[in-house]
């Protein structure tokens, strides 16, 4: 692993009022492992009367169909000559299947969570493999959240 630092951001990522939804999959390279070094999540409302919504992070087991893979990670250090493979997408016309689930929070729109992983904690995917920021049921209101995580290839 050379250590590149990478870090993607997805702004305005709406929740599921009908449904379990994927709102961001990373996909490591097809052979080169990623580490998730940190997850910040942050609601987008101002209301302090919304419902918090259900969120995970999980891996899952295939890629689903997605119409935005646009949004790539970007190198946390310009200096560094070595491309960033590992690629995101999101707005999933096909939700992929769900797999191990790491651990999951209720998050209120006007709040926000920061998974950051100590040391030896992170989270290690191997080649080819995708992990998500997912919405696992179906939430009261349309809600907002800004996504970032940063991760390292």
């Amino acid at each position: 692993m050379a250590n590149l630092r990478w870090t993607v951001t997805l702004q305005s990522v709406p929740c599921s009022i009908t449904g379990a939804l994927t709102l961001m999959q990373i996909v490591a390279p097809t052979n080169q492992k990623v580490v998730i070094d940190r997850i910040m999540i942050s609601g987008q409302s101002n209301l302090n009367t919304d419902t918090p919504v259900a969120l995970e992070i999980l891996e899952q087991t295939t890629a689903g169909t997605a119409t935005n893979t646009t949004v790539a990670p970007v190198k946390a250090n310009v200096l560094d000559t070595e491309t960033v493979q590992t690629n995101t997408q999101n707005t999933f016309t096909v939700e992929p299947t769900a797999g191990l689930s790491h651990f999951a929070r209720n998050i209120h729109p006007q709040g926000s969570y920061d998974f950051n992983f100590p040391p030896g904690r992170e989270i290690v995917l191997g080649g080819g493999k995708k992990l998500a920021i997912r919405q696992p049921v179906a939430a009261v209101q349309a809600s907002k959240f800004t996504i970032t995580v940063e991760g390292r290839e």
